[in-house]
């Protein structure tokens, strides 16, 4: 059974935005390898936090940029869907616990 505790620190991870950011170039074979690991990480909330702290969201929002750049349209549908899980995760996180 999930720790509900771990979950809630989780989602507090996602609400506050805290990640540390890092630039780095994308390339397609990076875009498809970054939403990969973004549609991999959204399987736990606990693993969507650490995808989000380890700074990668701003990664996949390039890989998505990047996508839409190289008309790779599925790609960029893919990496968007990630990002609104995470935009989702944000809004649960909101809510008050009962």
């Amino acid at each position: 059974m999930t720790d509900p505790d771990a979950v809630a620190r989780a989602l507090a991870r996602l609400a506050s935005g805290a990640a540390r950011h890092r630039e780095r170039d994308t390339d397609d074979t990076d875009s498809r390898s970054v939403v990969a690991d973004a549609e991999a990480a959204m399987e736990r909330v606990s693993t969507a936090a650490a995808f989000v702290d380890a700074g990668r969201e701003a990664e996949l929002r390039r890989a998505v940029e990047d996508a839409d750049g190289r008309g790779d349209d599925a790609l960029a549908t893919r990496g968007r869907a990630v990002l609104s899980t995470l935009e989702a995760f944000r809004d649960a996180a909101g809510q008050e616990r009962e």
